[in-house]
């Protein structure tokens, strides 16, 4: 029996939606902590779910790190890309069924973690790019972009990391790089 309550995210027609309404997934970094987080929100509201503790409110906490090294920031990337696909997987009309199925056909049929050995995921990020080069139309570019380090080796500032692009392929960067980059 499904004790879930169905939030009929769809009760108002979809023109009266509002920008923000339905399941989201939220991916908090700070200095010295990360976390992952999952709400509903309808009317510019956030409502509660129904095993958020009072203490919450209306956020569940998918996983939090105080004082994180690189791969946990890693885990928790990871995780907030899970998060973020199931919650647009329930805002465009999916339910725990097909979940279900999907995730039991996919394990039945061997499917599993990618082994990236001696390398782990310590950052991803969905990067935009624009081409504007030619006077036709300007053409936008979204793509994942996942960085892994050795776990053998200490980060520093030439530590080679390994730069998967969905769109173009692997590179090597050095992780300085990345700290360049707001890290």
């Amino acid at each position: 029996m499904n004790t879930t309550p169905r939030i009929d995210l769809l009760s108002k027609t979809l023109s009266a939606l509002k920008p923000g309404d339905g399941y989201s997934a939220t991916l908090v970094e700070q200095e010295k902590a990360i976390g992952v987080y999952f709400n509903l929100r309808l009317n510019d509201q956030y409502v509660r779910l129904i095993d958020t503790p009072d203490s919450q409110r209306e956020t569940l906490t998918l996983g939090s790190w105080t004082v994180p090294d690189p791969f946990q920031r890693g885990e928790a990337y990871r995780l907030h890309l899970l998060a973020d696909a199931i919650a647009r997987f329930f805002n465009t009309g999916g339910c725990w069924e097909e979940l279900g199925v999907m995730f039991s056909c996919l394990q039945k049929n061997g499917v599993g973690s990618a082994d990236h050995t001696p390398y782990q995921l310590i950052k991803s990020f969905l990067a935009i790019s624009v081409d504007d080069t030619t006077d036709a139309e300007i053409t936008t570019t979204y793509t994942y972009v996942h960085d892994y380090a050795p776990i053998d080796k200490p980060l520093d500032d030439t530590t080679p990391i390994i730069e998967v692009n969905e769109s173009t392929g692997v590179s090597v960067v050095p992780y300085r790089e990345l700290l360049d980059d707001g890290e």
